[in-house]
Formats: structure tokens, C-alpha cells, sequence
């Protein structure tokens, strides 16, 4: 993809600033939290913990719920109902974001919450990280050797004599950071995007849609399925990646493909890692899956071998060889060298 900016000579907006971490917990499904009232108000009036105990000790702790739109979630669980009758969803409304004031440590606002009968789960979300790609230790950048066949590539330009193997027919979402859909190769591949488009993170975001879906104009590069539609990206700036992927999946039909493209800050001390290892993302892929949508998501560029990585409990959540492993359905992608044969990049 070309570095050209085709948004016009406008300055370059600045970076919003990132937020600080922020908690996030998990009510048991068993606990019923209405959605007509403030939550901390709920959970006091009902007896579901002592938020104002909480409060009192931790000024300017603030509670908001995880996935905005509780329209959206019940009508994806009916479509994952009949999608896939085996699934069998978390209680998406139990999830709560807490806000932490500056001057308060958030890993003790998460074990406070632990500490509650009626809580599943509380950790410590830090901002997800965006995907990022060093192009110069990658000499093939400059090339499309990717369309060609096995071993070089996927063969795409096999795929493009196929009915459908241009795309066609097949919704896309990218769930990242920012794009620039006024690109020469993407201006016309009607591309939405929903959520703020951070400009620092751009220029990832574009060469992913140009890989993707570049218009075969004879500029630039074509890209592999460049008739897929309709395209959307949503944004998960600066730190709600699983209410991305719901607004993603809620506009989705079964056999489109979700492309997820950025990490988890960090979990059980793990950066940069899979962003199905916060638990709230884990719920939305699953979902996702059990819609029929296909689900990528990188592995992460924090150099981790995802077999060995465990929660605070020693449970291998990623390790298909363990009692403990959860299969959210989403097709995690490692890295390789461009090269044939495509060894495994380990750090």
C-alpha cells in the first residue's frame, strides 16, 4: 500500500490521550442487575454487594456497563440460538467497567471485587494494544508474493477464477484503532467506519484493508478479495475491544469474516497477548462464533508461545492439551516468515 495521504491537506489530528486501566468485572449469571436504574444504585439497593462500602474507602470509583446496546446482545444470542443450539451464553449485561480515579492502584479495586460473593470474575483491563507490523525486517513488503501459489503464497489469483473466490457475496469487519478509507485503492469500496478513527494508527489499519479488499484498479495493489462487502470497520480505541465486536457481529450474517486486530495491554502479566484472555472479549467472540461468523484474532506480538500461558489459577486456557482449555472458535493467527517455507517467528 502506498504511504500517500489522499484525506487532503488537512493537519494530521492529534492523538486522543489514552486512558488510564480500568477494571472490569464479571457478576454471576445468577444475579440480576437491572438496566432502568444507575448500576451502583442496583447493586447496593438489591444486596448484590457493598459498592458503597467501596466507594467510601475509594472515592470517585465510577461503574458503567461493558457492551453498550442491550437490543444488540439479544438479538446476536437469538441468532447464535439458532445458529448453534449447543451454545451457551455468559450473562453479557453482568459485565461492568469500573473507572479508577488517578492515585488508586486498580489491581486492588479488582481483588476487592473478588472478594464478593455475587462477582465471577475482576481484573484489570489495561488500553488494547494496536496491531504493528515492522516493515523493515520484512524485505517481501514491497511485493504481493502472498497472491501467488503455495508455498509463496494463498493463490488468490486461482481463487479469483472461482465463483465467490473474489469475495463476493461476503461481509467484512476490521475491529482496530484508525483507517484511511480515502486511500486510491479503497475510496470506492464503499467502507464504513463506526467509532473514532485515530490517525496515529492509520497507517496499519489502511494496508490491512488493502491486503484485504484493494479495488483492482491498476494502482497500488488488488487485494485478495476485493468484491467482499459490505465493509466496516468499528473502532476499539482506545479500550473496549469486546463492545466492538459486538457492533461488528450485530451487522454481520453467518459465513462473513470478522477481523480483529488488536491485543490485550496485558493479563496475569502476559503483554501484548490474544485479546480473547480478557474474559469479556472471550464472551463477544464466542458469540460471534456461535452466529456463524468467522472470527480472526491475532496471537499477539508479545513473542508468547500461547500454550504456556496461564491465569492466576494455573489454568492453560490456550493449551488444547489442558482440562482447562476454552475454544472461543476464532481462528488465532501466529507469526511466520514471508518467506517459504513460513517457519514460526518465535520472538
Amino acid at each position: 500500500m502506498s504511504k500517500k495521504n489522499t484525506t487532503g491537506s488537512h493537519a494530521t489530528p492529534p492523538t486522543p490521550p489514552t486512558p488510564p486501566a480500568r477494571v472490569v468485572v464479571k457478576f454471576r449469571d445468577r444475579v440480576s442487575i437491572p438496566r432502568d436504574v444507575a448500576p451502583e444504585r442496583a447493586i447496593e439497593d438489591l444486596g448484590i454487594g457493598p459498592w458503597k462500602d467501596l466507594l467510601a474507602q475509594y472515592p470517585g470509583l465510577t461503574l458503567a456497563p461493558v457492551f453498550a446496546s442491550p437490543a444488540k446482545i439479544r438479538a446476536l444470542l437469538r441468532r447464535a440460538a439458532e445458529t448453534t443450539p449447543t451454545y451457551k451464553p455468559t450473562e453479557f449485561l453482568n459485565f461492568f467497567s469500573v473507572g479508577i480515579p488517578k492515585g488508586i492502584d486498580p489491581e486492588t479495586i479488582a481483588s476487592a471485587l473478588r472478594g464478593w460473593s455475587s462477582v465471577e470474575v475482576a481484573y484489570v483491563q489495561l488500553p488494547h494494544l494496536p496491531a504493528t507490523v515492522n516493515w523493515k525486517n520484512n524485505p517481501n513488503a514491497p511485493g504481493q508474493g502472498y497472491l501467488d501459489p503455495s508455498p509463496t503464497g494463498v493463490d488468490a489469483k486461482y481463487a479469483w477464477q472461482v465463483p465467490g473466490g473474489d469475495g463476493a457475496g461476503i461481509g467484512f469487519a476490521d475491529v482496530e484503532h484508525g483507517w484511511d478509507t480515502f486511500h486510491g485503492d479503497l475510496v470506492n469500496q464503499g467502507i464504513t467506519v463506526v467509532g473514532l478513527s485515530v490517525a496515529k494508527y492509520a497507517f496499519h489499519g489502511t494496508g490491512v484493508l488493502g491486503i484485504v479488499m484493494a479495488e483492482d484498479n491498476s494502482i497500488f495493489v488488488a487485494g485478495i478479495a476485493p468484491s467482499a462487502g459490505p465493509a466496516n470497520c468499528f473502532s476499539a480505541y482506545p479500550n473496549n475491544a469486546a463492545d466492538a465486536i459486538i457492533a461488528a457481529t450485530a451487522q454481520m450474517s453467518a459465513g462473513d469474516v470478522l477481523l480483529i486486530e488488536v491485543a490485550s495491554g496485558g493479563m496475569w502479566g502476559y503483554t501484548d497477548v490474544a485479546v480473547e484472555l480478557e474474559p469479556a472479549c472471550y464472551a463477544a467472540i464466542k458469540a460471534a462464533w456461535a452466529a456463524g461468523i468467522i472470527v480472526i484474532e491475532p496471537a499477539g506480538n508479545g513473542a508468547h508461545d500461547l500454550d504456556n500461558i496461564h491465569d492466576s489459577s494455573s489454568h492453560y486456557l490456550l493449551n488444547r492439551k489442558s482440562p482447562d482449555f476454552k475454544d472461543s472458535g476464532a481462528i488465532i493467527v501466529g507469526a511466520a516468515h514471508s518467506k517459504a517455507p513460513h517457519g514460526r517467528i518465535l520472538a
